[in-house]
């Protein structure tokens, strides 16, 4: 039986969804421990940030699966493991944007990763309790030049919206001072209208990169406006979600220059109707919800996205 041995306490070959889909094909997933002698055929997992070099000399000679998926391929993260490049896939969680063999993608991990998080701490079955109090929620935690750049063109919206900036001090009401990037509480959206998201990136040169920052807007029945690298709203709604161009002029999301972008945003939150969502909205929030929450498709994605692309690279090898 071939097994695959992660370092990773946190792994993605650990979820049972994962795990047992392998175990189905013969391979046998498990934690790595320092006291095992493996065999030459194993296949190890092992995360972006490793600098212990005794334990890569450990691992050079062997197959190696590097999981960069929270990651999108624009920081040249492979420059820290050749020369063995041959013996190693990495894989990253944006749009695809390399031809190369050992690098593969997983477009939808934040989609999968989270809707099964979300899942066992029971957000699936949350329901909105509106009470509209505030604009919209604007979570940052790292404070990019652009991003203060956004802070700066809505700073006269602030006061009536929820928002942070984590590295300034400013964190959400009710927040852990540590400010797990996965904590949630329910009122951040029942106080809010809706969303405003700022992606990773939103230069043209940098990948569409759908990210956590998106989901949980969609896990928790929020419209949205993303400030993100141009097409992004289009890669959305090709995964069949919906966004609001009954709310918004959505023409933002073709433009590269960030203060037109920035312009028609800015409009878009002074035009806003500030009342109970209408029955069309409530429609598209209720599709997102179910779609993000639907695990049969969860399961299907793991299986085309993840799983299939690990067992092409493994059999060619």
């Amino acid at each position: 039986m071939t097994r695959i041995v992660t370092t990773l306490k946190n792994s993605q070959w650990l979820c049972p969804l994962i795990s047992d889909s392998l175990a189905k094909r013969g391979i046998q997933v498990e934690l790595y421990s320092k006291k095992t002698v493996y065999p030459d055929d194993t296949i190890f997992s092992i995360g972006g940030e490793i600098r212990d070099k005794s334990q890569w000399k450990h691992l050079a000679n062997y197959r190696i699966v590097v999981e960069y998926m929270g990651e999108a391929n624009c920081l040249r993260h492979g420059s820290y493991y050749r020369p063995t490049w041959e013996n190693i896939l990495f894989m990253y969680g944006a749009k695809k944007n390399s031809d190369n063999n050992n690098i593969r993608f997983n477009s939808n991990f934040f989609w999968y990763d989270l809707a099964i998080d979300y899942t066992a701490r029971g957000y699936n079955q949350y329901k909105p309790n509106k009470n509209y109090i505030k604009k919209f929620f604007m979570p940052i935690r790292r404070a990019a030049t652009w991003r203060r750049n956004v802070l700066n063109n809505l700073s006269e919206f602030l006061p009536d919206s929820i928002y942070s900036m984590h590295d300034d001090g400013i964190r959400l009401p009710g927040s852990n001072k540590n400010l797990d990037k996965r904590e949630i509480r329910k009122e951040w959206f029942d106080d809010t209208h809706f969303s405003m998201v700022l992606e990773t990136y939103f230069s043209p040169d940098m990948p569409i990169f759908i990210t956590e920052k998106i989901m949980k807007a969609i896990a928790f029945y929020h419209p949205y406006q993303v400030i993100a690298s141009p097409g992004y709203l289009k890669d959305l709604k090709d995964l069949g979600f919906e966004s609001f161009e009954n709310l918004f002029d959505e023409s933002y999301d073709s433009i590269a220059d960030f203060d037109n972008k920035m312009m028609i945003i800015k409009k878009n939150v002074v035009d806003y109707r500030y009342e109970p969502y209408d029955k069309l909205t409530l429609e598209k929030i209720e599709h997102n919800f179910n779609l993000f929450y639907d695990m049969d498709k969860v399961k299907k994605g793991i299986e085309i996205d993840f799983i299939d692309q690990v067992m092409d690279w493994i059999s060619n090898k």
